[in-house]
């Protein structure tokens, strides 16, 4: 039983393509949209990019929109990049989407959490004779 159901799903992912892939299409052409109403670079775009294909957004913000994750990821990407300070009302893209200061400083908060995740700090080990001596 469990082994007819398992062919079914293969031949919907073979009929149907991959999901995750049409996705992440469908993500980098809301990015391209997004970051030419923020006049984002080449390069940013490709940061934005590579956050959500690695991050995913639901471990971003599970009950935020697509779009607003991907404008909050935008304007970190922008804000990080530029050398002046960026103010949060300044892109009319912002209160399109319906993006708070509380949902973007969750999203960062998140995005922080994910790269600490990859760098756990038990992994680190002391050793003796590394210690300075008094």
């Amino acid at each position: 039983m469990e082994r007819a159901r398992f062919k079914r799903l293969l031949v919907l992912d073979s009929k149907h393509g991959n999901k995750k892939k049409w996705r992440l299409s469908q993500y980098k052409r809301d990015i391209d949209v997004i970051a030419e109403r923020m006049s984002l670079t080449q390069s940013d775009k490709e940061q934005v990019h590579y956050l959500i294909s690695r991050f995913g957004l639901n471990k971003l913000h599970s009950r935020a929109t697509s779009e607003q994750i991907i404008v909050a990821l935008s304007f970190f990407v922008k804000s990080k990049n530029s050398h002046h300070s960026i103010d949060f009302g300044w892109y009319r893209v912002v209160k399109e989407v319906g993006l708070t200061k509380d949902m973007y400083i969750r999203i960062l908060t998140n995005l922080l959490d994910c790269y600490m995740k990859l760098m756990p700090l038990e992994g680190l080990r002391i050793v003796k004779s590394d210690l300075p001596s008094f």
